[in-house]
């Protein structure tokens, strides 16, 4: 979805009248508003999904690949994410820092598998490494 306003229809309209009362000129009008809401939904809002729930509710999620495609596309958002681990030492604080994976995170919360140059390596699986090292 787009960012939702802050006022009501109600409000809205008592704006847009104001506005015009004060002689305000080329101020829209409230479908005029609607029509440039609706085409910037279709443009650039994200998909709202319907699911019907196991005890027969109705509920909506929002289409999380349509929320991430448009975070990486924010250059303002995109410049903060790291996508590599990196290894530190010392203090560790970001999520990207090999060690904290390593020796900080409680292995039952991480993924237990990891797909890397066509191979599958499972946390708890003794792995040989190009050194010969076990």
């Amino acid at each position: 979805h787009l960012p939702h306003s802050v006022f009501s229809e109600a409000q809205m309209s008592l704006i847009t009248w104001s506005h015009q009362f004060l002689g305000n000129e080329g101020v829209p009008n409230r479908s005029t508003m609607k029509s440039v809401e609706h085409f910037l939904q279709e443009m650039c809002g994200i998909k709202t999904i319907q699911y019907n729930g196991t005890f027969g509710h109705i509920y909506y999620v929002n289409d999380l690949h349509a929320i991430v495609t448009q975070e990486m596309a924010n250059p303002i958002v995109c410049q903060h994410l790291e996508f590599f681990l990196e290894d530190s030492t010392g203090y560790f604080c970001n999520a990207n820092q090999f060690q904290w994976w390593r020796h900080e995170l409680n292995a039952d919360l991480t993924t237990p598998m990891i797909h890397s140059h066509n191979h599958d390596f499972y946390i708890y699986e003794p792995a040989l490494l190009t050194t010969g090292q076990l």
